[in-house]
């Protein structure tokens, strides 16, 4: 049940690799269990307070769009950071 089990799903996503996706529970509960993370991100995201990743998930690549809508370039980027 990883809806009433934090403790449990904290355990699988810390079994983990690697994460990659957008900001929202389950890849925040990547970062802060420190399974390294590529986050997927819109141009300037909020949570990243004007810094170049989120500042609380050290070990967290993040991925931004140069412009909304330029989703390309940003998959093409983290597809070359995860296939070393």
């Amino acid at each position: 049940d990883l809806f009433n089990d934090l403790e449990g799903l904290a355990a699988l996503s810390a079994a983990l690799d690697l994460g990659i996706g957008g900001s929202n529970a389950s890849t925040n509960l990547l970062g802060a269990v420190g399974t390294p993370l590529h986050l997927i991100a819109p141009p300037a995201p909020w949570p990243a307070l004007g810094q170049r990743a989120y500042p609380w998930y050290p070990g967290a690549q993040m991925h931004s769009a140069p412009s909304y809508g330029d989703w390309d370039s940003v998959m093409l980027e983290a597809a070359k950071a995860i296939a070393v």
